[in-house]
C-alpha cells in the first residue's frame, strides 16, 4: 500500500535488516512478520536484542522511518552518535523523506545494536 517510490527505499531497509543479521552469528536468524501492520523484524531464535519495524508515515512531516523499541535507549544512544547523520522522532525513530539518501553504514550500525541489544 505504499507508494512505489516509498516502498523501494524501505525495501531497502529491509535488504539491509536480513544483511546485518546474516553478518553476525550472534544475532541468529530473523523473523519477519507484520506488527501494527508493519513490517517487523525480530532476532527470535537467539532473543539477542529487539525489533525493528519499518513504517510509512503519510499524515506525518516525513514518508517513512525505522521503529525501534521506545522502552530501550536505543533512540537516544543513536542520537548522541549519528545527529549530523540522521534525523529523529522522539526515543522512537530514525525518519526519512523520500528524497533522502539513506546513509546504509550508520542505518546498519542501529540495526546491529538494536538486535544485539540485550548481548551488551
Amino acid at each position: 500500500q505504499y507508494p512505489e517510490e516509498i516502498q523501494k527505499k524501505c525495501l531497502v531497509l529491509r535488504q539491509w535488516v536480513f544483511e546485518v543479521a546474516a553478518d553476525d552469528p550472534a544475532i541468529g536468524s530473523i523473523d519477519e512478520t507484520l506488527r501494527w501492520g508493519e513490517p517487523s523484524y525480530i532476532p527470535s531464535q537467539t532473543k539477542s536484542g529487539t525489533m525493528v519495524r519499518i513504517h510509512h508515515s503519510p499524515k506525518k512531516g516525513y514518508d517513512f522511518g525505522m521503529y525501534f523499541l521506545c522502552q530501550t535507549d536505543l533512540v537516544s544512544r543513536f542520537k548522541l552518535r549519528y545527529n549530523e547523520v540522521l534525523k529523529f522522532e522522539g526515543n522512537r525513530a530514525i525518519i526519512f523523506n523520500r528524497n533522502d539518501t539513506l546513509p546504509m553504514e550508520t542505518i546498519k550500525k542501529c540495526v546491529l545494536e538494536s538486535f544485539r541489544y540485550y548481548l551488551s
